[in-house]
């Protein structure tokens, strides 16, 4: 489906823009005005300024030096719902929490279930869930608006306390609740660069345990890839190639339904050995059911 999407885009680029053209067959040269029509148009100011060129950044996905082992849970709408009202914890503001909160928290849960069966004792550990910032703009961006228009929130759990699934939720939301339309506003013109390089020094601070476990969860969700239409209908299933690159990482998708979920979760094979068989994940999820049946 990833190399379906490529091609198209590169196609319709070739086709339709002479400029882009000359970019494609070497022809760099040609990349030069389009960079300066971009940097003096009104978007510019959502870039940092050219000088400011220094950048720190710390990794927080586990490098995959091991085998890892990649499996799909499905969890569809009844089990989201009452996933969801498991989640819930309306004193502490968490009354309707979504689904993607809702599967990424009881992901985080079995994680640290998973670690702790395997080291015998509960580590500290950082879920981070990648966030779509251009409906957090004011006003909001384009939905459709093109390039990695997002940033990360890290919520953290501490060892040797009791994991509780809507205390999870929570984290996530009070950090999620940080990434607003003020922070994005500081972002912008020439004390914004300044502004990201605190954020990611912040990050680096929390990644920086080399005893914690680190887990990332990004969702297309809600990214109408069941629309996709290339001349021989839409698709009875869709799925993001496989990165081996990376473990610890899980990639959220809409069921062909759309009001279900699929989690594919990236673990190393030891761990997920583990995972895929932790009794709370399987009350709610199924583990690789037939498309067919989840395309119903």
């Amino acid at each position: 489906m990833t190399r379906w999407f490529s091609s198209f885009s590169l196609s319709s680029i070739r086709r339709k823009t002479p400029l882009t053209r000359n970019i494609f067959s070497s022809h760099l040269v040609a990349a030069v005005p389009l960079f300066e029509e971009l940097l003096t148009s009104p978007r510019a100011a959502l870039l940092p300024p050219l000088s400011q060129q220094k950048c720190w950044f710390t990794s927080s996905i586990q490098s995959a030096i091991h085998a890892t082992s990649r499996r799909r849970f499905v969890f569809n709408a009844p089990a989201l719902a009452a996933l969801k009202a498991k989640a819930a914890s309306p004193s502490a503001g968490v009354q309707n929490p979504s689904r993607v909160m809702a599967v990424t928290s009881l992901l985080w849960k079995c994680g640290i279930n998973t670690s702790r069966a395997t080291h015998g004792f509960q580590k500290p550990s950082v879920m981070t869930l990648a966030v779509n910032l251009r409906t957090r703009c004011s006003p909001p961006m384009p939905r459709h608006s093109i390039g990695n228009n997002f940033w990360a929130a890290t919520a953290r759990c501490k060892p040797n306390i009791a994991v509780v699934l809507h205390s999870l939720a929570e984290r996530l939301k009070d950090e999620l609740s940080r990434i607003n339309s003020d922070l994005v506003e500081k972002m912008k013109g020439e004390k914004g660069f300044l502004k990201v390089s605190e954020r990611l020094k912040e990050m680096g601070e929390v990644y920086s345990n080399p005893e914690a476990d680190y887990f990332a969860v990004t969702s297309v969700c809600n990214a109408s890839f069941y629309e996709a239409d290339f001349g021989w209908g839409k698709p009875i299933w869709s799925c993001i190639g496989h990165a081996p690159v990376f473990a610890n990482l899980t990639i959220l998708m809409d069921t062909k339904s759309g009001d279900g979920v699929e989690a594919w979760v990236t673990l190393t094979e030891e761990d997920m050995a583990i995972f895929e068989r932790d009794p709370e994940l399987l009350t709610f999820a199924s583990l690789d059911p037939s498309p067919l049946e989840t395309a119903a």
